[in-house]
């Protein structure tokens, strides 16, 4: 955390105490590198902090009681009467904090074995709901801890999660580094049956062995994240909902999935529309997966067919995604090393007034 944070600074000028807890604690002992949202708690309400922020909202989730965001990073407070006894979270490593002012963690559950071993145990005899199954996934991604799945699965029928509480889980597990595993447990706990129905179609739908021996489409899609260079939700959205258009496609035994990528753009808008995502966001991940078989078709497109794709700000994401992509299916990179030197070569020839490539052209790697 950087001393200059303008929000905790905010927080201490007007003496409003707080701790980090739950996963902010988390990420500090585990020194995860990530950037999370900051989770703190409060003895100060919501009137308090009303006062002290303009922008403030009040989401009015259970563990949330007010939501800040600042410099494009989200603070999640929990307000309670007495910060030196709050009510308990459903896992023991979850009441766990630390104090920035003292630098000092802070075990009130006296779970250090539990983090030791990253292992997770309840503290409360309350049933397990959709909730927990949220907290349990983001758990696996981003700290690798590891627990039985009928633990946590719900045993009756819990009302489901709001649609703000869904954003945060899928930024928070797509943000983390065993993104794969965090969506395994929402999964395996029939959490994506349930609320994310276009995502479970992915489950039955085979591919060509040939091209995609790891497996259907959510097991590539999950393998393709384990190939991230880094936890950027943009490039992860579009990792995990690059092939959702191969439910719906339509073909020949030739083309089985013909036009996957326009479907997947207009089925990944719909889905993160409805989960509340910022349109700006929308829109470059639908970009990405729209134009994801784009790379690998460069060396024979004309430039007037690729050069405003080229020019785009995202193209380097496009390419991350082609390497994941064909990296997750255990093909040699050769295509994406040649889309690279066309995209280079192409850089020169733009940044050059004194050479151009004539429209009909094909640009060729030097």
């Amino acid at each position: 955390m950087q001393k200059s944070d303008p929000v905790l600074s905010r927080c201490k000028e007007n003496n409003i105490t707080f701790l980090f807890e739950n996963f902010s604690a988390l990420d500090r002992y585990f020194c995860v590198k990530e950037a999370g949202p900051y989770y703190l708690i409060t003895e100060a309400n919501i009137v308090t902090l009303a006062k002290a922020f303009e922008n403030i909202e009040f989401p009015g989730l259970a563990t949330i009681d007010a939501s800040l965001k600042s410099n494009a990073k989200d603070y999640y407070f929990r307000c309670v009467d007495n910060i030196n006894d709050p009510p308990s979270h459903f896992f023991s490593v979850q009441n766990f904090y630390y104090d920035e002012t003292k630098n000092i963690f802070i075990d009130k559950c006296c779970n250090y074995s539990d983090l030791r071993q990253k292992r997770l145990t309840t503290c409360t005899s309350a049933p397990s709901t959709w909730t927990t199954v949220m907290d349990a996934a983001h758990l696996a991604a981003r700290y690798n801890f590891k627990f039985h799945i009928p633990d946590i699965k719900p045993k009756s029928d819990p009302p489901p999660p709001s649609l703000l509480c869904q954003k945060i889980v899928l930024t928070n597990i797509l943000s983390s580094k065993y993104s794969s595993r965090g969506l395994e447990v929402l999964k395996a706990s029939n959490f994506i049956k349930e609320f994310w129905p276009e995502l479970h179609e992915m489950i039955s739908i085979p591919q060509i062995k040939d091209y995609h021996p790891e497996g259907n489409v959510w097991e590539h899609a999950l393998e393709c994240l384990k190939y991230r260079k880094e936890a950027e939700l943009t490039l992860s959205l579009a990792l995990l909902l690059h092939d959702i258009g191969k439910t719906v496609a339509q073909g020949d035994k030739l083309k089985p999935y013909h036009n996957h990528a326009e479907l997947g753009a207009g089925i990944s808008y719909s889905f993160l529309k409805r989960l509340g995502f910022p349109l700006p966001l929308i829109q470059d991940v639908t970009f990405l997966i729209r134009h994801h078989m784009m790379p690998a078709a460069l060396p024979k497109m004309p430039l007037y067919r690729i050069a405003k794709l080229l020019k785009s700000a995202l193209f380097p994401f496009l390419l991350e995604l082609y390497r994941a992509d064909i990296e997750s299916s255990f093909q040699k990179p050769d295509g994406y090393y040649e889309a690279c030197r066309i995209y280079r070569s192409f850089l020169k020839i733009e940044n050059n007034p004194y050479k151009s490539v004539k429209p009909g052209k094909r640009v060729l790697a030097q």
